[in-house]
């Protein structure tokens, strides 16, 4: 028995420093998840006046909804979430602020749009943001459907499907990765083209950022579920628009489903084929919604002049003259939808 002493000794110490080593590589792993978390939370704050916040969406986070509040649901594309503007002169802040001074009752109108997306994007956007308890949607997108759109881009990162978080240092690097690739912007220099000049050093730190960047997008290609397509036949719309009006079906089915007023906006014409498209879109939902109460189609295609430099500053996304034409416009269906009871003095009783 004496003799196993040393061996047993030494098998204890070897077991012994298994286990620190698993403890300190836990440590360090834990240590590199809250700094990169640490970092993603500083980005947030750095970039809030042009990107989405930690929850993925545009302006400030919505906190328990108060007493007699009223919250609506803003989804669309880059129009809708303001591309080039600060969130307070988009048009759902300025919505939020016309129905706070008309009912005199807490309104908080959320930003849940983003850039490039479409109608593809409305029902997993509802379904992800189910918790904020919204009392109504408003869906505000044509542009990005006029060709087959399937973006939605929170579903593309699996840190927020997980865990509601959304990250925003893949997109603070590629942007990054854009303006080194291109270098510093002369405008003016050869004809009045915009030419952009890299130089040697910022080629370099584009390779390392595009490197980091591939990471980030394989693990989110691997880690992402794979999600079905609506088919591309409907008894309400003709096959050239039918993945449009079924995806903006299937976004109004779930707010009908739950009981929450939905106002389909239809955009500022912006070409032949969009009156088209909204046409039949008009179309379907009187069909299909004839018997609702809570579905509405709002036609705001001659509501703002896109050929005005006063109103739009690239013929697509309005300025926030524009934004407020809008916002005005909406204010009569949004009261229209959710009615007051009694005066602002009476509910405070």
């Amino acid at each position: 028995m004496i003799r196993n002493r040393p061996n047993q000794r030494k098998k204890l110490t070897f077991g012994r420093k298994l286990l620190f080593s698993s403890i300190l590589g836990v440590f360090f792993l834990l240590a590199a998840v809250v700094g990169v978390l640490v970092f993603d939370l500083y980005l947030h704050h750095k970039f809030a006046g042009s990107t989405v916040n930690y929850r993925g969406y545009r302006g400030e986070i919505a906190g328990p909804k108060q007493p007699n509040e009223l919250r609506l649901a803003v989804l669309g594309g880059s129009t809708a979430f303001g591309y080039g503007l600060p969130p307070e002169e988009t048009f759902p802040a300025l919505l939020e602020k016309r129905l706070r001074a008309q009912t005199g009752r807490p309104v908080k109108v959320v930003n849940l749009a983003y850039n490039n997306q479409g109608a593809y994007s409305f029902l997993p956007t509802l379904q992800d943001y189910e918790y904020l308890h919204y009392d109504g949607v408003i869906l505000y997108e044509g542009y990005n459907d006029l060709q087959l759109n399937t973006s939605a881009f929170r579903r593309d990162s699996p840190v927020f499907t997980t865990f509601g978080y959304y990250p925003i240092f893949p997109i603070v690097f590629s942007q990054k990765l854009k303006a080194l690739r291109d270098g510093p912007v002369d405008q003016g220099s050869q004809g009045g083209k915009t030419v952009f000049k890299p130089t040697l050093s910022d080629r370099a730190k584009a390779g390392a950022l595009e490197g980091a960047l591939k990471v980030t997008s394989s693990l989110n290609y691997q880690l992402r579920e794979t999600e079905s397509t609506v088919g591309v036949h409907s008894p309400y719309c003709s096959d050239k628009w039918a993945f449009y009006c079924n995806n903006v079906g299937a976004a109004l089915d779930y707010a009908v489903s739950h009981h929450k007023p939905a106002i389909v906006v239809g955009q500022p014409y912006i070409a032949p084929l969009h009156r088209e498209q909204q046409s039949e879109l008009a179309s379907m939902i009187q069909k299909k919604y004839a018997g609702s109460a809570i579905v509405r189609y709002v036609n705001l295609g001659d509501a703002v002049d896109l050929h005005n430099p006063a109103l739009a500053y690239d013929g697509m996304h309005l300025l926030p003259a524009g934004n407020q034409i809008i916002a005005n416009s909406l204010v009569g269906p949004v009261l229209s939808a959710f009615p007051q009871q009694g005066s602002p003095a009476e509910r405070t009783r």
